[in-house]
């Protein structure tokens, strides 16, 4: 065989051989607020699937516990994450939903628990929100960036104590809505009192100021709570004792919720079973760059989903034998 027929040949061998790696999919994930725990462990999600398939190209995007399911029916991500209190609200149309989001699976329950902590962090040493509202005190109340879950929470529980961020105005306070680092430094600075923040574990900036900044613990009155659990599905708790190294305190309490992963319902099934495979493979991973979602747990994962549960990740529970039935999307109804 001459050089020509030699090159001609090999050509068509290379040609006919398959691809070495199928075509790059590009992905967007829909986090939390930079540098808050949503953000970290959706970065930590991104990598696990990254790293099982080198194919998935992923992109990590700041997002809102309001505004991620509504991203995703706008097609601006593929994956996201909400508390189930508000995914629950989303997928039935109540506020502050204006109507049913669309378009949207759930895949993955993580179970954590997310608590809602209300710290006096000044002079002032506030202890009660029933007590700002009766005496129309001029709080200056952080509550993190509009649309973040922690913000939707406090919007909610002011209006169970029965005054908003308009009426706060109102008394001479303040309603701060910057980014968590933006917070941190003006509770250095002495421009915060009261700071509400919804979430897993402790949280950095927290963890560093309660060793610097005098902070104490604020419990969420029993009716708020009772109303709370009865409109949106949130839960009494206790914060223990032990946290931010035994200074939250004693009998502490509050209200929790667990988040849950989302996916656009159209995405292809192939693509959430590898991604539903990727978070259940590596969830050790993901547990160490966030010590709160140690929680993932495959054989559970599945259950209690507050939008139908994608074909996808269906088909991984029932391959990995976690789940027996045929179909686990949960009524909307």
């Amino acid at each position: 065989m001459n050089h020509i027929l030699l090159k001609a040949a090999l050509a068509a061998a290379l040609f006919l051989l398959p691809s070495a790696s199928p075509a790059a999919e590009n992905v967007k994930i829909l986090s939390g607020p930079t540098s808050g725990v949503w953000y970290v462990g959706m970065g930590a999600v991104g990598k696990a699937i990254s790293a099982l398939y080198p194919d998935i190209r992923i992109n990590l995007l700041p997002g809102g516990g309001l505004s991620n399911p509504i991203r995703l029916q706008k097609g601006e991500g593929d994956i996201s994450i909400a508390t189930h209190s508000i995914a629950v609200s989303a997928a039935k149309g109540l506020v502050p939903f204006k109507g049913r989001v669309e378009g949207v699976s759930s895949f993955f329950n993580i179970m954590d628990v997310s608590r809602m902590h209300i710290v006096s962090c000044s002079d002032r040493n506030y202890t009660s929100l029933r007590e700002i509202g009766e005496k129309k005190l001029p709080v200056r109340l952080a509550v993190g960036p509009i649309g973040s879950g922690t913000e939707v929470w406090a919007r909610w529980m002011l209006d169970m104590y029965g005054y908003s961020y308009k009426d706060i105005a109102s008394w001479g306070g303040k309603v701060i809505t910057n980014n968590w680092d933006d917070v941190a430094n003006m509770i250095k600075d002495g421009q915060v009192d009261v700071i509400t923040w919804l979430g897993p574990g402790e949280v950095w900036f927290l963890v560093e100021l309660s060793k610097d900044v005098g902070m104490s613990w604020i419990s969420v009155d029993e009716d708020v709570l009772t109303k709370m659990e009865e409109r949106y599905g949130v839960k009494r708790h206790v914060i223990p004792a032990s946290m931010y190294e035994g200074r939250v305190g004693e009998g502490v309490i509050s209200i929790a919720d667990s988040a849950e992963l989302l996916v656009r319902s159209d995405l292809p099934d192939d693509l959430v079973y590898r991604i539903t495979k990727a978070v259940s493979e590596r969830k050790g991973d993901i547990a160490i760059a966030n010590a709160g979602w140690a929680t993932l747990d495959p054989a559970k994962g599945w259950q209690d989903l507050a939008f139908p549960l994608h074909p996808g990740a269906a088909r991984y529970f029932r391959e990995a034998g976690f789940m027996l039935q045929p179909s686990a999307a949960p009524s909307k109804e």
